[in-house]
């Protein structure tokens, strides 16, 4: 007997809904890339941008950044289309995409689920192959073909994870290559400014004794002088309060490196390395899973298959989530990293410093520090030089010795600052950083990771709908009519 309608409505359902999730899915990518290819390039929309009145970044310029975006950071601004910015509106925005895959996955494995649901209660549902359809062989070879065909989608496709896990190893790798120079650049700077730091409170003790070594001596000379050093008095309690100023500004940075470097093994080696392994290996499973139970025809290894496809599919689905929110943000990000970092940073000190050490075009808040308080010093240098001058006895004392002492450590120290903030040796770990280490390996790592989950959850969608048709044909056998039965019929 041939099936009839009513029997086929589950075969029908499930292979429509495929392809009904298939087109949303791509109507949506669509959308994507139509607005992607609509948005702006990355030097349109720092055109766009930096020409508002009111933007205070509109003398922006960094003509040393040579960055351009790769295909992936491309691909990936298309899902939302939308300029980066920090602010929540985007971020709502930037929502849209993986809402909307998550609601077509969930959609999908709801009906499918529903589908076998009735499959189990409604016997005249069970969608058995009739052996005496005369299209029954060509029915189950077409199949099997997809049966196979959609096995080694999910075997292939999976394999995508280890490409954006090599990339991604290597973004780790120069992020803790370029953090380790970072660390040891700001622990100099650190050091240097406890270093003048502590010599400014030593030059206001020299200067203290000073003073009362002038007040007790018995030449009226020095007397004197010891009222008319107030300027050198000024200079170093201006050089100490721009020293504390600067050590505040800087004290925190090199543990802070080391955290940032905690966070990046922490995060980015051990829990991405076990999390990409534990899907990775459940497509694996799957995969072969479906493979044995075709092979050895068991209902019952395809049924345990089928359900294990479905744990691993709801699991891509929720962790296609932050996925696909990371490759979408990254992707508005990394479209023009530097100009999107210095626009989105706080105004006033920290944004004047980042537009400075990406650009070297401007001034530095620590440059500023260090230029006040070398003023300070030559101040201070200059009133010394005077009074050794001027009263070559009463500076004839040890005091004034180790005030220039002072003074030339500050000087060798300050110039270490100034080499060690040297804004073009800076700019080049910053580069390495944010456009090569952060934009260019570590997000096309996401891409790729992103995209095998989303095309290997869709073609295992696909085989499980193909699988619950695939098991009925294991307890169905082809009868062909033979001789002895034609004769017997006659008969």
């Amino acid at each position: 007997m041939r099936i009839s309608l009513l029997k086929s409505v589950p075969v029908v359902l499930f292979v429509c809904l495929s392809a009904l999730t298939l087109l949303l899915t791509v109507d949506h990518v669509l959308d994507a890339v139509d607005g992607g290819l609509r948005s702006p390039s990355p030097s349109a929309v720092v055109e766009r941008s930096l020409s508002s009145a009111d933007d205070d970044l509109a003398n922006y310029d960094n003509p040393s950044d040579s960055y351009s975006a790769s295909m992936q950071v491309r691909y990936g601004h298309m899902l939302t289309g939308r300029d980066f910015e920090a602010n929540r509106a985007y971020v709502e925005r930037a929502l849209y995409a993986p809402v909307v895959i998550f609601g077509l996955g969930a959609l999908a494995i709801v009906f499918y689920l529903c589908g076998l649901l009735w499959r189990c209660c409604c016997e005249c549902c069970r969608c058995l192959p009739d052996a005496q359809d005369a299209q029954y062989d060509y029915k189950r070879t077409t199949n099997t073909v997809c049966f196979y065909l959609f096995v080694l989608c999910v075997l292939l496709f999976d394999q995508l994870v280890f490409v954006g896990n090599t990339e991604i190893d290597k973004g780790v790798t120069t992020l803790h290559g370029s953090l380790d120079d970072i660390h040891a650049l700001t622990f100099d700077v650190a050091t240097d400014a406890a270093t003048l730091l502590a010599t400014g409170n030593a030059m206001t003790t020299q200067y203290a004794a000073l003073k009362t070594q002038l007040q007790s001596s018995s030449d009226p000379t020095c007397n004197a002088y010891a009222n008319q050093l107030g300027s050198a008095q000024s200079s170093i309690a201006s050089f100490t309060s721009t020293m504390t100023s600067l050590h505040k500004a800087v004290r925190r940075l090199p543990g802070r490196v080391l955290d940032v470097q905690d966070l990046l093994d922490q995060y980015a080696m051990q829990y991405r390395q076990i999390g990409i392994y534990v899907i990775w290996g459940l497509a694996i499973v799957c995969g072969l899973l479906f493979f044995a139970a075709k092979v050895v025809e068991s209902m019952a290894t395809m049924k345990a298959a089928v359900t294990l496809g479905v744990l691993t599919f709801v699991l891509y689905l929720l962790l296609g989530v932050p996925w696909v929110l990371l490759a979408s943000l990254g992707g508005d990000f990394c479209m023009a990293p530097t100009y999107n970092l210095v626009k989105a940073a706080p105004g006033g000190d920290v944004r004047n410093m980042l537009r400075y050490y990406t650009s070297c075009v401007g001034n530095s808040t620590i440059d500023g520090y260090v230029d006040d308080g070398a003023d300070g010093i030559r101040s201070l240098n200059a009133t010394l030089n005077s009074f050794r001058a001027a009263a070559p006895n009463c500076a004839n004392v040890a005091e004034v010795g180790d005030l220039f002492a002072s003074v030339r450590t500050v000087n060798v120290t300050i110039g270490s600052v100034l080499d060690t903030l040297d804004c073009p040796n800076i700019r080049s770990i910053y580069f390495d950083v944010v456009n090569t280490g952060l934009c260019s390996q570590l997000y096309t790592g996401v891409f790729y990771i992103w995209g095998s989950q989303l095309v290997t959850s869709f073609c295992l969608f696909a085989l499980l709908v193909v699988a619950v048709v695939t098991y009925q044909y294991f307890d169905v056998a082809r009868v062909v009519p033979t001789a002895d039965d034609d004769e017997d019929d006659d008969g």
